[in-house]
């Protein structure tokens, strides 16, 4: 890449995509393997309903660092009372 740019052949702002780009898991950039162990809690079929879900928008994940959801977690408080004998 320095190459390119010391080259004036960089190209920038280019956005590539390899996240979920297919319905099925396995067509996918990224995905678990298939040596994964599932629990019974949640299974491959679990997983695949998951994975189809996203795909279709159904189910969305926010890349936002700025606000949480409202169920998010409880607030703790942490007092530090130094050194306890």
């Amino acid at each position: 890449m320095l190459m390119k740019a010391v080259a004036g052949e960089f190209t920038g702002g280019i956005v590539d995509n390899l996240g979920i780009v297919s319905e099925n898991a396995a067509e996918n950039f990224v995905q678990l393997p298939d040596t994964t162990q599932f629990a019974a809690g949640f299974t491959r079929a679990d997983y695949d309903a998951l994975v189809a879900d996203l795909y279709s928008g159904k189910l969305t994940v926010s890349s936002s660092i700025t606000n949480k959801p409202s169920d998010f977690a409880t607030v703790i408080t942490v007092n530090d009372f130094g050194t306890i004998k």
